[in-house]
């Protein structure tokens, strides 16, 4: 089937893109339906380049980022775009955020972690009656990652 010579077919700007991309959920939270970035943020192509969609929606419907400054979720939803949820921050204020509501990994969930929380009671129940250097042998770790154990400086969560 042939087109008519006159029929153009008009590429949708970023605007109208992002109002068709997210869908409004239960929470509020209005959660980006296009490309997911592998850390589940959602992304848009905006001349050529491709930003989060997070960003766009603040800078389209609050105003312009400033340098240095991150746009943090107060919802915890990387892939929400409401910009009720969205907040300018530094970096160091948006891992502080992460981390006094849990969402940093530690313990076993951080991904190059050797021991668990019971190899850990282990460590602690045993420290006293070992030397460091041999506790590291036995559980794989360094010298210092038993000192920071029994130091309760990591694993603190740990009881």
């Amino acid at each position: 089937m042939q087109r008519s010579p006159n029929y153009s077919r008009r590429r949708l700007s970023a605007d109208e893109r992002f109002d068709l991309g997210y869908v409004v959920s239960a929470n509020g939270c209005w959660v980006w339906q296009g490309v997911l970035h592998p850390h589940g943020y959602g992304s848009i192509t905006v001349n050529r380049r491709t930003i989060r969609a997070h960003r766009f929606a603040y800078e389209r419907l609050v105003g312009p980022i400033p340098a240095g400054m991150v746009v943090c979720h107060r919802c915890d939803n990387r892939a929400c775009v409401n910009p009720e949820h969205l907040w300018l921050g530094t970096n160091d204020e948006n891992m502080a955020d992460m981390a006094q509501k849990r969402r940093a990994a530690f313990g076993r969930r951080q991904h190059l972690a050797k021991l668990d929380e019971d190899k850990v009671r282990q460590i602690r129940a045993i420290g006293s009656s070992m030397k460091q250097r041999d506790l590291a042998k036995q559980f794989g770790v360094s010298q210092r990652a038993v000192v920071m154990i029994l130091h309760n400086i990591t694993w603190r969560h740990v009881s």
